[in-house]
């Protein structure tokens, strides 16, 4: 395998909030976590 490779993808919506969370298996087999997350202020 090259690169990397999404096992899990979580989304959830909060009213306007925006919150997301992916777990990257990467290369060398290691865990990654990729969190963003979009609000109103």
């Amino acid at each position: 395998m090259a690169g990397e490779q999404v096992i899990r993808h979580e989304h959830y919506n909060f009213r306007e909030q925006e919150f997301k969370v992916t777990l990257k298996r990467g290369t060398r087999g290691d865990y990654g976590w990729e969190i963003s997350y979009n609000g109103s202020e």
